[in-house]
């Protein structure tokens, strides 16, 4: 099973989260990617992320939880 793009967009998210220290090359990424997909506002798909449950947004070690749950979802897909 792949990601949908709002799970690939939390992966991101979630990462971002993890590790502070790379907070800005992980908006411009994120930013990226959420182009692709067709969001043009920051603010519409970490709003949308949030409300899935993908991303709490001031718990870093659900941050965790969430990016390996994700993590392990596509490597199912192998």
């Amino acid at each position: 099973m792949k990601l949908t793009e709002l799970e690939l967009l939390a992966a991101l998210e979630n990462l971002r989260i993890r590790h502070s220290e790379s907070d800005y090359i992980l908006r411009v990424a994120s930013g990226i990617v959420a182009k692709c997909f067709g969001y043009d506002d920051r603010i519409e798909w970490t709003e949308k992320v949030a409300d899935a449950g993908l991303v709490e947004y001031r718990d870093t070690l659900k941050a965790e939880k969430h990016y390996k749950e994700l993590m392990d979802k596509l490597d199912s897909c192998n």
